[in-house]
């Protein structure tokens, strides 16, 4: 089974997005026919009625006959109806205070979510405009227990609203999470974190992606890519980087790749090196701690920007479908 477990456009008829070296047109969606199926399974799991029968949770399985499965297995981790104790355990996680909180909360926060829905629309009819080979999803909403953020197989993409009800969550402060998580968890970065989850199931990482080169470029890619399917969105907002690492990082733009380059870390294969620059985090520990994480995919994304400068022709698809690092970067002629 395909699983990955991870996180209101304006409409004309030309749009334009900036991408770092120049501007590109956008295809018309005005006439797109995609339209995504929505599912709030929060509403009936945990729902507003804590309890929970044998009857409810057939009926469950007859509603969601794959998301329930998937749901119990790999969210909650409960397994399936073969557990003897499965009934009661459902029970447990819809009757537990901190579910029923979460569930309010939610309803406050994210209401019947018709800004998120038209934004994954604008969204996906741009991803089909651009990959059109390629399925697009059923969206499903769900409360995790603050367990995943997003979860994915085959043609279903589902998000964990309860991961997303802003930084200072009560929730999230008792959990301890640090700071660089928490600025994520915010209403804002609902469609972010399920295009980049859906992009990298779709686009997953070949075993070429092995050294620190490879893996920037693939990253890179996606972070790209995002700017194609969320143009009405700022690269800051789609990197998650506040303004000050934001400028930290073009000021430093060349003094990152010159120790890179002087360091002969492009090729470094080691995974705890190829995570120091690609992984979340409060900063890349190699550079200043007013450095953002990740600088390792904003430079990857620099080397994007400049190789589709200089290949205008190349589509969006043939771009991410290209594994080979080494000929993009040369080919890109990238130098800050």
């Amino acid at each position: 089974m395909k699983l990955w477990i991870l996180f209101v456009a304006i409409l004309f008829s030309v749009m334009f997005v900036s991408c770092g070296e120049k501007s590109k047109e956008l295809p018309d969606i005005s006439n797109s026919t995609v339209e995504l199926k929505y599912y709030n399974f929060y509403k009936d799991f945990p729902g507003e009625n804590p309890t929970v029968s044998p009857d409810t949770v057939l009926a469950l399985f007859k509603k969601y006959p794959v998301f329930f499965n998937l749901f119990n297995r790999y969210v909650i981790a409960i397994g399936g109806p073969e557990n003897k104790d499965f009934t009661v355990l459902t029970q447990a996680f819809c009757s537990d205070h901190m579910i029923r909180d979460l569930y309010n909360q939610c309803i406050d926060v994210h209401g019947d979510l018709a800004g998120l829905k038209m934004q994954m629309n604008t969204a996906f009819k741009y991803y089909h405009e651009y990959f059109p080979t390629h399925p697009v999803p059923e969206v499903y909403f769900y409360i995790s227990g603050l367990n995943q953020s997003v979860v994915i197989d085959s043609q279903l993409l589902a998000i964990g609203i309860d991961k997303f009800l802003g930084s200072n969550n009560k929730y999230y402060q008792q959990l301890g999470l640090p700071q660089y998580q928490r600025k994520r968890m915010i209403p804002e970065m609902m469609t972010v974190d399920a295009m980049m989850a859906w992009a990298e199931s779709e686009f997953p990482a070949s075993d070429s992606s092995d050294n620190i080169l490879n893996s920037m470029i693939y990253y890179g890619k996606l972070q790209y890519m995002l700017e194609y399917v969320l143009p009405e969105m700022s690269d800051s907002v789609l990197f998650s980087f506040s303004s000050q690492q934001w400028d930290w990082c073009e000021k430093n733009e060349k003094k990152m790749w010159t120790w890179f380059i002087e360091n002969k870390m492009l090729f470094e294969s080691n995974p705890m090196e190829i995570r120091r620059f690609t992984a979340d985090g409060p900063f890349t520990t190699q550079f200043s701690k007013d450095s953002p994480a990740r600088t390792g995919v904003w430079l990857g994304w620099r080397i994007i920007h400049k190789y589709m400068s200089k290949n205008s022709k190349i589509t969006l698809q043939e771009l991410m479908e290209n594994e080979d690092g080494q000929k993009i970067l040369r080919d890109s002629g990238y130098n800050p």
